[in-house]
């Protein structure tokens, strides 16, 4: 009798703790949905055998997400919570949409709610290129350059275009300088008709329509 009652009731809590529950904050419905489909495959295994840096490394494959923390509420609910990366920049490969995360990784157009538009890369890049130069254009004295479109060389040089059609060439190095010659030249309005200014050549502007 004593046995029949133990296994009765290592099999009753055994099925009282078995996941039935997903909580995900921090990402809007669509994204929500897309994660939320994947954790089916979790759903009514054991809340104590699935570990939580399992999870998290089920996560590594939504891009979009910058940080995932995973708390386990008992006797069966996975309460997410997520934080969205920031996206600064969209490009194409193979013709296809892609957002590019400043955690340094790509996400497909298909996968996101997106409310606002990005500038544009042109060319085959490294994402971590992008990301220093973007650190660069964060700085408050190069924000009110307003570019919208980058092109990329193979040289890893940028050429940088403005809302108002103004090309900035970049050289390979020394970007922050170059630019700081630019805006110096620029504010003092003898240059302001040129539609090219090429920064190429140190201590040197080159400009043209």
């Amino acid at each position: 009798i004593s046995s029949i009652f133990n296994i009765n009731f290592k099999n009753k809590i055994k099925n009282y703790f078995l996941i039935n529950e997903f909580e995900i904050i921090g990402v809007p419905n669509k994204e929500k949905g897309i994660i939320l489909d994947d954790l089916k495959k979790f759903k009514n295994k054991n809340i104590f055998f699935l570990k939580s840096n399992f999870f998290i490394k089920e996560f590594e494959k939504y891009n979009f997400l910058e940080k995932v923390t995973i708390k386990k509420i008992l006797p069966s609910k996975l309460h997410i919570s997520t934080i969205k990366t920031k996206f600064i920049a969209t490009t194409y490969i193979n013709g296809k949409k892609y957002f590019v995360g400043k955690n340094g990784k790509l996400s497909e157009l298909d996968t996101l709610t997106i409310n606002q538009e990005y500038p544009i890369i042109f060319g085959k890049f490294q994402i971590e290129d992008y990301i220093y130069l973007y650190k660069i254009l964060q700085k408050e004295k190069f924000k009110n350059l307003n570019i919208n479109k980058f092109f990329y060389h193979k040289n890893k040089r940028w050429d940088l275009l403005t809302n108002n059609n103004i090309l900035i060439k970049l050289p390979s190095d020394n970007i922050s300088t170059a630019l700081d010659y630019y805006l110096a030249i620029y504010s003092s309005n003898h240059l302001t008709k040129g539609r090219v200014f090429d920064l190429r050549i140190k201590n040197r502007i080159i400009t043209h329509d």
